[in-house]
């Protein structure tokens, strides 16, 4: 990596965005009585370390800017529209399928159902101002956009640590974050570089995984992995061009 300064920046947001989180689930011991509301903690991390990062280093390379990945504009609406009819088809169709094979909707600890989405909606906001705003901007500095979706997904797959199902689970989780990360990469390039589509599609991802995915197998987490993941290879050889692209995302 030629840019130096981009790769230390890079380099401190992967080591903060850990910690951070580490120190959010501590809230947990806390607010003992937050139920299912203790996961939305860390996912406030990735905006945080962002913070951090303009603490310590200023202005110096950092690839984020706020107004612009909060542009609302014709084409922002239209892909979050479509990004939106995605999620609904493929993970609304997959819970479909489950419940066919006893696998009924589930009951998010909630007092109320306005509260859960608020919550959720946050979370999903403070994830991407880390993970689309500033990460994959930075690494779209010096390698192609499907090399930067892919190694910011495998990153943000690893900071779930999502160890449920042991090794084996931790490594299924990062292939289904990876593949949603390409998917939300070329939407958010082909949206001008707002984050609002990854964030439309990041609420409805979490909400349906919340109502109908939380208790799938995991051969069924697998699955529709793989399937997420050959959506996204089905993406990088119909618009090549985008996904090779550098600088795009920095803006």
């Amino acid at each position: 990596m030629k840019d130096k300064t981009n790769f230390c920046n890079i380099i401190l947001y992967a080591l903060l965005v850990f910690a951070i989180s580490g120190l959010l689930l501590l809230l947990h011991s806390v607010f003992v009585n937050a139920g299912d509301y203790w996961v939305v903690f860390p996912q406030f991390a990735p905006s945080l370390t962002v913070i951090a990062l303009f603490v310590i280093r200023g202005h110096k390379g950092l690839a984020f800017d706020i107004k612009h990945s909060f542009s609302i504009n014709k084409k922002v609406l239209t892909y979050s529209l479509c990004a939106t009819l995605f999620v609904f088809v493929v993970f609304g169709g997959f819970g479909f399928i489950l419940s066919a094979f006893d696998k009924p909707l589930l009951q998010w600890e909630t007092p109320s159902l306005a509260i859960g989405f608020i919550c959720v909606l946050a979370g999903c906001i403070g994830e991407e101002i880390g993970w689309r705003g500033f990460l994959l901007p930075a690494l779209n500095r010096n390698f192609s956009l499907i090399i930067s979706s892919l190694f910011g997904g495998i990153l943000w797959g690893a900071w779930h640590l999502d160890f449920g199902n042991g090794i084996t689970g931790f490594l299924v989780t990062i292939l289904f974050v990876t593949s949603l990360s390409i998917i939300m990469s070329w939407v958010q390039i082909k949206s001008g570089g707002s984050i609002i589509p990854a964030v439309v599609f990041h609420f409805f991802v979490n909400f349906f995984a919340r109502s109908t995915l939380f208790d799938m197998s995991l051969s069924a987490h697998f699955i529709l992995s793989l399937l997420l993941g050959v959506f996204g290879v089905i993406l990088f050889l119909v618009d090549r061009k985008t996904f090779i692209s550098i600088e795009k995302a920095s803006r």
